[in-house]
């Protein structure tokens, strides 16, 4: 990569590229000048995942009175297309400003979560689920690693990974898509709802606390695990409302951030 240049098609001429060690799996290369990008290959590559989250951090530059919003949503600040060199396949580059953050997974895996964590990073990864459900986005995809930790004391957490994401809900999706082990009930009926977020949120929520998560049937999730019976009996509410299986009596994430402050 060290030795290529990228036209790009707005304000910015010509970055030399290097391969980083951050994320080399998942294709993220860090560029010159303070920028890192996201290689997808051209046939996987879905438009949503440039143009929502510009969608969102639009609305936000509008309306939001939380300075703290801005941060919430990736950025990208452009993107470009080039062809592989070896393998004659076309390459999506998504390009946003590079900080050396960690991802939220990374940043908890040895950490000992106490219920006082776990109702701050609940609560800020609500607060990034909260602004593209008010842009009429579903992000599609909610877990630990698609967060990434901005700010330390107190928890700042920006949303990234939009690559499922889609704009408003539907009962007829074309594909299941997102995280096994987080998914909400109804996107294997191909449906999808803003509270799918919200019930993939509660999941995370108890995966945090749970010693053996990956043992629990998804047929049967139950809060009455061991592991919750560690939390409050409020916060035990919360998080069997967030992991309803029926839609209709599932809280909305104004809702769940509404009674986590309330805690």
């Amino acid at each position: 990569m060290d030795k290529y240049k990228y036209t790009f098609v707005s304000r910015f001429e010509y970055i030399k590229g290097n391969e980083s060690m951050v994320a080399t799996q998942a294709r993220i290369f860090v560029l010159e000048d303070g920028y890192i990008c996201k290689r997808i290959n051209s046939v996987r590559f879905q438009p949503n995942e440039y143009l929502l989250p510009n969608k969102i951090n639009k609305r936000i530059d509008k309306k939001s009175t939380d300075p703290d919003d801005k941060n919430r949503i990736i950025r990208f600040v452009d993107y470009f297309e080039r062809k592989s060199t070896f393998f004659k396949e076309k390459y999506i580059y998504l390009v946003s400003k590079y900080n050396d953050e960690k991802d939220l997974h990374s940043y908890i895996e040895h950490l000992k979560i106490k219920e006082e964590l776990l109702i701050e990073i609940i609560l800020e990864m609500a607060r990034c689920i909260r602004l593209c459900h008010e842009a009429k986005v579903i992000h599609m995809d909610i877990k630990t690693e698609n967060f990434v930790v901005i700010q330390e004391k107190p928890l700042r957490l920006k949303l990234i990974d939009f690559g499922f994401s889609r704009y408003g809900e539907t009962k007829k999706l074309k594909n299941v898509c997102g995280t096994k082990l987080f998914i909400a009930p109804e996107i294997i009926r191909k449906e999808c709802y803003f509270k799918s977020d919200v019930f993939s949120l509660g999941s995370v929520a108890m995966f945090l606390q749970l010693d053996n998560f990956n043992d629990i049937p998804k047929e049967n999730l139950s809060i009455e695990v061991q592991g919750l019976r560690r939390c409050r009996p409020a916060l035990k509410e919360i998080i069997r409302n967030m992991v309803e299986f029926e839609v209709d009596r599932r809280y909305d994430i104004h809702t769940v951030i509404k009674k986590l402050l309330h805690l």
